[in-house]
């Protein structure tokens, strides 16, 4: 028996040293080794650890029983997520139209003086968010009659205008020592006897209104300075005076310029109607007419007097009339 108990004394120290009483007891009958202390249990929230293992029993003489393994610790208690809360969606506010204004009538204007008052229209009001207020017409006033004005004075009697006529009507030929139909030969002129010109040559008379026969235009009076003193009118008498003109010489040949070649100043009893007048520029060529008329009073004398005065080569008139 000691024998024995030394045996498994050595045995004891050559493996583990021994924890309880109860260990030895195992150890020396040869029994299964202790059950290990279960670990202990972690508190809620937390993962429990596993319990540590049983220290394995020693062998008996025989055969020693392996210890059993503690039980495993018992898992922590899982976390809960909270739960969110349920959002609510917030109610609009409700809108209120605003009022539209009360329009007034415009009242009708008061008429003055017999005219009838002019009406103005009412202004609707003003409103935020509702409609404008309709605006109504004003009444038109009642119109009375103005009081008609009294007649004017009759006015005074016109004064008597400058009287017309009272002498010849008269058609010259200038340059012609013969008539020609109710063309007279020419006369009245001075100095005399003075210069001619005679051209047959064809005459375009279509830019004369009431043109004289073209033979008229062939013939002319020619001179440095002339005049004609057609008497006979009343003093003052308003007559109309015709001159006929026709360039029949310039140019002579196509190498001569017929363009200010004659230049002539005319003046009726005083007054400039025809100033350095070219008679090729005005007609615009050679061998056409033309004619010039005024309207002038007789002078005191009752007469019309002619005066041309050159100002390049010589003066040319073809016919004279007075009506």
């Amino acid at each position: 028996m000691k024998a024995r108990i030394l045996t498994a004394l050595a045995l004891c120290g050559a493996f583990v040293a021994c924890g309880n009483p109860e260990s030895i007891r195992s150890r020396l009958g040869g029994a299964s080794g202790s059950t290990g202390m279960a670990g202990a249990t972690n508190l809620a929230g937390n993962t429990g650890l596993g319990g540590d293992a049983g220290t394995p029993g020693v062998a008996g003489d025989t055969s020693a029983q392996a210890g059993t393994g503690g039980d495993p610790g018992t898992g922590g208690i899982s976390a809960t997520g909270g739960t969110g809360g349920t959002p609510t969606a917030g109610t609009g506010g409700t809108p209120t139209a605003g009022a539209g204004g009360t329009p007034t009538a415009g009242a009708g204007g008061m008429p003055t003086g017999g005219t009838g008052g002019t009406p103005t229209a009412g202004t609707g009001g003003a409103s935020a968010g509702g409609a404008g207020g309709t605006p109504t017409g004003g009444t038109g006033g009642t119109p009375t009659g103005g009081t008609g004005g009294k007649a004017g004075a009759g006015g005074a009697g016109g004064t008597g205008g400058v009287p017309v006529g009272g002498g010849p009507s008269i058609k010259v030929d200038s340059g012609s020592l013969t008539a020609m139909g109710v063309w007279g030969a020419d006369m009245y002129f001075a100095p005399t006897p003075g210069n001619t010109i005679t051209h047959a040559n064809t005459i375009d008379v279509s830019k004369v209104t009431n043109p004289a026969p073209a033979a008229i235009y062939q013939n002319g009076r020619s001179g440095t300075n002339f005049t004609y003193t057609v008497p006979g009118y009343k003093a003052s008498s308003m007559h109309t005076v015709r001159l006929h003109f026709c360039e029949t010489y310039f140019p002579p040949t196509t190498a001569t310029a017929g363009a200010g070649a004659r230049v002539c100043s005319v003046t009726i009893n005083g007054n400039a109607v025809l100033p350095n007048y070219d008679i090729f520029v005005k007609a615009g060529g050679k061998n056409i007419a033309v004619a010039e008329q005024f309207v002038l009073a007789a002078d005191a004398t009752g007469q019309y007097v002619m005066t041309f005065v050159r100002s390049a080569d010589s003066c040319l008139v073809a016919g004279i009339e007075i009506d």
